[in-house]
């Protein structure tokens, strides 16, 4: 799998983005691809250029999202539009991408419809679900038995634009527009794909111990005396 982080800020730039990532796509054998959108609230009526540049590159990707309280980009916390491009790099693995709505006439209105659908899939390894805040309560995601394999990792989150819980946020899909009151699901299979879950309950040390030597306000310049770039650079790869 690899994956592309791009911030939409500039309509030339953004496009010239996605066309760089076309022409790997168009340079390297590869799978599935599809984008991730999240946004704050202030950036919402934007959402049309972003979606309108991803058909124009990519007709035939799936495109999805969330609202959120902020994005993080370049180890950079901003207030605007993120996405995230996946590309399944294994051409036999496959992303199923389902539109969850309990007003819905022909697709999948709860999360029993959703893992009949899932047991009917070859090569399934994992499951994402993002609903909205409001749809998440009529979900009773904690009080539905999981009805399929131990082996099929089981994820997600609710999206969400505070600290507030009570307070509803959109979330959105392509074909779908945006919505308060839905939930899309990502369906992740292949046989040779491998899907490894982590997650973190309060605030757990994670890596090495290392001390910010020199900031500026808020804005982490150097730590343990080495440029926080470098040390980026150095561990993710």
């Amino acid at each position: 799998m690899k994956q592309f982080l791009l911030k939409f800020d500039d309509d030339d730039k953004f496009l010239g983005e996605l066309n760089r990532i076309k022409t790997f796509c168009d340079e390297n054998k590869h799978g599935e691809v599809s984008f991730f959108i999240t946004w704050t609230t202030d950036s919402k009526n934007t959402l049309g250029k972003v979606t309108e540049k991803i058909e124009q590159v990519f007709p035939d990707s799936f495109y999805y999202g969330n609202e959120c309280s902020g994005s993080i980009s370049n180890a950079r916390l901003f207030f605007g539009i993120s996405v995230l491009c996946t590309i399944l790099e294994d051409s036999t693995s496959k992303m199923d991408f389902l539109w969850v709505d309990s007003n819905s006439d022909d697709g999948p209105r709860s999360l029993e419809d959703i893992w009949k659908i899932c047991k009917s899939k070859e090569n399934l390894k994992a499951v994402k679900l993002i609903p909205s805040t409001l749809y998440l309560d009529s979900l009773n995601i904690d009080k539905s038995p999981l009805d399929l394999s131990e082996d099929v990792l089981v994820f997600g989150g609710a999206s969400c634009n505070t600290d507030d819980p009570t307070i509803t946020s959109y979330v959105m899909g392509k074909g779908h527009g945006v919505t308060l009151e839905g939930m899309v699901v990502i369906l992740y299979r292949g046989k040779n794909l491998n899907v490894e879950e982590r997650h973190f309950i309060g605030w757990k040390g994670v890596g090495m111990h290392m001390t910010v030597t020199q900031s500026e306000g808020k804005v982490i310049e150097k730590i343990d005396d080495v440029n926080e770039s470098i040390i980026i650079s150095s561990n993710v790869k």
